[in-house]
């Protein structure tokens, strides 16, 4: 059971106040409270008291107000004394001093001894009691003097004195003056990084202190010294340089990203950014891609790079997805598959994490939480613009950075905006897929790398010789510290990271981003001649941009079942991601556009062709006048009519062949007496006359 003392301090919830106890005895308790300031001592019951605290209804509290011994300047001692002169005899006279009627007494005769008023002898005894009574607890408080927020009030110009003359004294600065400065501030410092403490105080001259007729300045106006002084009060340097600024340079730095970590797998640290290179399209080196996105995932125990990825699209969940699924998945599998052969040895990192820190960004959805906590993750969101809460593979970046932009061709360079500096991007020649490979390899490095020291020693680290060597570390965490990692069966994690959407059924199959897939339920349930003779229909499915191979049809029922290709058009794009088969897709309505376009202005060009046919006919038509044999057309003289412009058309048919033909009788009779004025024996010539007669 606890019992009360002296000294003691008590939080009674039921009447939200904190009270010192001064004195007990005789089953009385007196206290004195420090919420109301400036009370006086009362009493308490000691067994009402004591079940308050047994019942939880009043909590012990901490004493934090520690009166120091020393360190007190000399007008503060003077003022110690002077406190204890006045009231030292009467509060060690326990526990008279503690009647209200002996103490009504002292107060009315020290009021009269000594010249005080009564509430400055009260406050003497409050500031003891209060303050754990000792003589040091009468120490002036200075720092809480002055109404809170308000600033003091003077009949005369406050400050030290000028030191050398000059026209402007400067101003008592009021209220008036204050809101003047405050205007200022906020409208000409606070709001604009560019503007300076000097601009804001002209401007203030310029609208409070000057005529604004002549543009005079008042003979009387606030120095800049006392402008500086009280403008100090109303800057917000949060709101002038931003959150993302204050927080990432200007904040205060506490703790250490390593403490949530005491293994592998603890904590993982994931985190993107544009990488310093330029790349080309697999396809057409020629044409420039721009800047991959990469991720990296870290883990902060031994910071081994457990996982990245790179791509050409934004930051987004569904990166961020693939960017995970590196990180759970077999690393043998993943090198190899960029043609890189290593054991698991070199790269032994795979499973589920127990936490996983994450951007405020991409990781932050219902779709992504959802998936998390199915894995039973952990998702620690730290606010975007904030790299020092996820320092260990925000450095990564920069490690990367260094070690291969002097190296790779098309690397960003300091220099890149000097006028005549050559355009570096002219010079990139790596494909996404080579600067993938340039990311493993580095990684492999890295992993292996001395870091110099332990970015945390550990006396178990120390004792084991443990190198700091992340690959070192994660072998030791892993023997000693093991627990956190999590294995998950590989169909069940790519299906859990996948990316979510909806296919359609119809008659051809089931139909996404223009591919076909089939199951063995749609087969047996004639899903494809129903969608035929009825409708098709939608059905929920998930899929990996990087392998449209197969996608898996998810029944809803927690199931799933694997859909695969169908063999028709679409094996065109068999192992093509989807970012290839939407380029490809994409390719192919453009051609297909530049082909409608042609066939368009050929349709045009026929079209107004024929029309000026039909209005030469209409027109010729109108200078022949309509015969009454025209109106008594029958079929007899159809036929009649067709076949007299059938012999017309001969004859004109072959007239034009004979005018064709002219020509050409004349060039070959013009060959043949070239011919014949070539032949060296003229008997020879007429020999052969002759058989051509004879014949």
């Amino acid at each position: 059971m606890f019992q009360i003392q002296p000294n003691v301090i008590l939080n009674m919830l039921s009447s939200e106040d904190t009270v010192r106890v001064l004195y007990v005895d005789n089953g009385i308790v007196v206290v004195i409270s420090l919420v109301r300031k400036d009370s006086l001592p009362y009493e308490l019951q000691y067994d009402e008291l004591q079940c308050d605290i047994e019942e939880g209804r009043t909590v012990i509290q901490a004493d934090c107000s520690v009166a120091f011994a020393f360190g007190f300047s000399e007008a503060q001692q003077r003022a110690i004394d002077r406190a204890w002169d006045v009231i030292g005899l009467f509060v060690t006279d326990i526990p008279d001093c503690y009647d209200s009627k002996i103490r009504s007494r002292f107060l009315t005769a020290k009021c009269k001894e000594t010249g005080l008023t009564r509430t400055q002898i009260q406050r003497y005894l409050y500031r003891y009691w209060a303050g754990g009574m000792t003589k040091h607890a009468l120490c002036p408080q200075y720092n809480k003097r002055g109404a809170p927020g308000k600033a003091r009030q003077s009949t005369k110009r406050l400050g030290r004195p000028i030191q050398y003359p000059r026209n402007n004294p400067g101003l008592q600065i009021g209220p008036k003056e204050r809101a003047f400065i405050k205007e200022a501030i906020e409208k000409h410092y606070t709001k604009h990084t560019k503007y300076s403490f000097r601009y804001a105080y002209q401007e203030m001259l310029k609208a409070h202190y000057t005529d604004t007729v002549t543009g005079t300045l008042a003979e009387a106006y606030p120095t800049e010294n006392q402008f500086r002084y009280h403008a100090q009060q109303f800057v917000d340097v949060k709101k002038r340089v931003g959150s993302v600024v204050y927080n990432k340079d200007m904040r205060g730095i506490t703790g250490s990203s390593r403490q949530d970590a005491d293994g592998p797998g603890d904590l993982y640290q994931i985190d993107t950014t544009i990488a310093d290179v330029y790349l080309v399209a697999h396809d057409d080196r020629q044409a420039i891609v721009g800047r991959p996105q990469l991720y990296f995932v870290t883990d902060v125990f031994s910071r081994m790079i457990v996982g990245f990825y790179t791509c050409l699209e934004s930051a987004s969940w569904d990166t961020a997805r693939a960017a995970l699924l590196n990180t759970f998945s077999d690393k043998v599998h993943l090198c190899h598959q960029y043609g890189i052969e290593i054991t698991e040895d070199q790269w032994p990192c795979k499973g589920l994490p127990r936490a996983l820190a994450v951007d405020n960004g991409e990781l932050i959805s219902k779709a992504s939480n959802a998936i998390i906590d199915g894995l039973g993750i952990t998702v620690k969101n730290e606010p975007a613009w904030r790299p020092d809460l996820k320092g260990i593979v925000e450095s990564r970046f920069r490690l990367l950075n260094l070690a291969t932009k002097a190296k790779l061709p098309g690397s960003v360079l300091p220099d890149f905006q000097q006028r005549g500096a050559p355009d570096y991007r002219m010079d990139a020649i790596l494909t996404l897929t080579e600067f993938t490979q340039v990311v493993i390899h580095f990684i492999l490095e890295h992993n292996s790398r001395s870091m110099g020291q332990h970015p945390q020693p550990m006396p178990d680290l120390l004792k084991d010789n443990v190198p700091p060597i992340p690959l070192a570390l994660w072998r030791w965490g892993i023997r000693y510290r093991a627990g956190n990692l999590r294995q998950v069966a590989p169909e069940l994690l790519q299906i859990a990271l996948s990316q979510r959407d909806q296919a359609t059924v119809t008659a051809r199959g089931i139909k996404f981003h223009s591919l076909y897939y089939q199951c063995p339920t749609a087969l047996t349930e004639n899903w494809f001649s129903k969608a035929r003779t009825k409708h098709s229909w939608k059905i929920d499915i998930a899929y990996q941009p990087n392998a449209m191979d197969c996608i898996y049809w998810l029944k809803g029922n927690g199931t799933h079942e694997v859909c695969v290709r169908t063999g028709d058009s679409s094996q065109l794009y068999i192992g093509n991601t989807l970012e290839e088969i939407d380029w490809l897709q994409q390719q192919q309505k453009i051609q297909k556009a530049a082909y409608t376009d042609i066939s368009l202005q050929s349709s045009i060009d026929s079209s107004t062709a024929i029309d000026e046919i039909i209005a030469k006919a209409e027109a010729a038509k109108k200078t022949i006048p309509l015969t009454p044999i025209r109106n008594k057309l029958g079929a007899s003289e159809i036929r009649k009519n067709r076949k007299a412009e059938a012999e017309k058309l001969k004859r004109r048919s072959a007239l034009a062949q004979n005018e064709i033909a002219a020509p050409n009788l004349q060039k070959d009779a013009e060959r043949e007496c070239v011919s014949l004025k070539s032949t060296s024996s003229y008997d020879s010539l007429f020999s052969a006359l002759l058989d051509e007669e004879d014949d």
